[in-house]
């Protein structure tokens, strides 16, 4: 029997080559494509539930002293933030800590001395807190005592003339 006829020669690798292109450019289109679909769909859902969320667990603010509107007597209000207090508890030989940020809410100027006086309201919230027992800081009114307590310490601290801190909110509170 013969061998059956050889093909006809053709330019070897152009279906190939042509191929691997459609390919590559199919995935750059599908890559770009993806990259816009996040960029101005996703990501701006993702932005509007993270502030949803935020503005949730705390005052509005942020970080150092934003402005807020709408204090109880209807003055501005700042906030002044002191965040990722760790502090072991008392009693539990380290081997138990507390997790905490810490809301200041405070007329404009008197934000502003705490600000100058970080290191020393910082320490005085440490130590309060790190004197406190598990029992003490499992009581489910124990953010009021400390607020109270907080009020009490910190507020004959301050020089300023017009005004005092107003509340404390602890919207983390993680005991570990």
């Amino acid at each position: 029997m013969a061998d059956p006829a050889p093909a006809p020669a053709t330019e070897s690798g152009k279906g190939n080559s042509s191929s691997i292109i459609v390919a590559v450019a199919v995935a750059v289109v599908m890559l770009v494509g993806g990259a816009a679909i996040a960029q101005f769909i996703l990501l701006p859902q993702i932005v509007k539930v993270i502030n949803a969320k935020s503005a949730a667990a705390a005052p509005a603010g942020g970080e150092g002293g934003g402005e807020n509107k709408g204090d109880v007597k209807g003055a501005a209000t700042a906030n002044f933030v002191i965040s990722d207090i760790l502090v072991n508890i008392a009693g539990t030989k380290a081997g138990r800590f507390l997790k905490a940020t810490a809301y200041f809410d405070a007329p404009p100027a008197v934000v502003a001395e705490l600000e100058r006086k970080r290191p020393q309201i910082t320490d005085i919230v440490s130590a309060t807190l790190g004197q406190k027992s598990l029992d003490e800081l499992s009581d489910p009114g124990v953010r009021g005592k400390l607020r109270s307590e907080l009020l009490a310490t910190i507020n004959p601290l301050l020089e300023t003339k017009n005004g005092e801190v107003t509340n404390i909110y602890f919207p983390e509170f993680i005991i570990q």
